[in-house]
């Protein structure tokens, strides 16, 4: 995630990429490699890395694996 430019303060926590944000509401998982918007005005809602890696790379499944 820090690849991505995201700082998550000590409880994994960090300002959203896909919406706009004050305060954070995107939690990381890094145990289970996953993450979890909680706010209404996010449609990244929850997923794991490689749902993550194509919400911010704007790229396919496979082109995603293969970054990961």
């Amino acid at each position: 995630m820090v690849h991505y430019g995201l700082r998550p303060d000590k409880h994994q926590r960090s300002l959203c990429p896909f919406h706009a944000d004050k305060t954070p509401s995107l939690q990381l998982y890094p145990k289970t490699a996953s993450f979890c918007c909680f706010s209404s005005n996010c449609s990244a809602g929850t997923g794991d890395v490689i749902w993550f890696i194509e919400l911010m790379d704007k790229c396919s499944t496979h082109a995603a694996i293969m970054k990961a």
